[in-house]
């Protein structure tokens, strides 16, 4: 047995799988997300951009790029008060419809209480349903239009508008909650 491998006794299985894990969860996808310029009009909105980070798992593995609008003039210190808002979340992995709900569902429970999301839930199966499986690459936008509701929009289809501001306002706590997906998401999200 050499000095080396007393020192390191590391088998070589153990290195190839740790080599594999880096190529399959830490090496990025090439392609970042492009999002509109920091002002834009759409639906008939004026937005202006708060923040765009991106959402990296255990700091080290980017999942996705996201963008957070808010209607121009509206008061940016409080997003959750009936302002438009305009979520895009590009995709860096790939993810079934099931577990973008049940993560979404998880998320609300830690920001909304029992009794609402007890009767927002026919309303969160509604965009539950509505969920379809991403890829690397595909963009979600998940936008508020007061007196229009919430869209959701994969690639720039429309699948759902569901109505409600206190629904617009639970949906977006997921990411803007006391007890979002991420802390430092929220508060870059916010421009803080």
């Amino acid at each position: 047995m050499t000095a080396r491998s007393t020192l390191f006794p590391i088998p070589r299985l153990v290195l190839g799988v740790l080599a594999l894990l880096w190529m399959v969860l830490v090496r990025q996808p090439a392609s970042a997300a492009t999002f509109p310029p920091s002002k834009f009009t759409e639906d008939g909105i004026d937005f202006e951009r708060l923040g765009q980070p991106t959402f990296r798992w255990m700091r080290v593995v980017n999942v996705y790029d996201a963008a957070l609008h808010i209607g121009a003039g509206h008061d940016t210190s409080k997003p959750l008060s009936g302002a438009p808002l305009r979520l895009a979340i590009h995709y860096r992995r790939d993810f079934t419809a099931a577990e973008i709900a049940k993560g979404g569902d998880a998320l609300l429970q830690r920001n909304v209480p029992a009794d609402i999301l007890e009767t927002l839930r026919p309303r969160l199966d509604q965009l539950n349903r509505a969920y379809r499986d991403v890829k690397s690459g595909d963009t979600y936008v998940l936008a508020y239009l007061p007196g229009k509701g919430t869209f959701l929009r994969l690639n720039g289809t429309d699948l759902v508008t569901i109505e409600g501001e206190d629904f617009a306002n639970a949906c977006f706590r997921i990411w803007l909650g006391e007890d979002p997906i991420s802390v430092s998401l929220r508060d870059q999200l916010l421009g803080r």
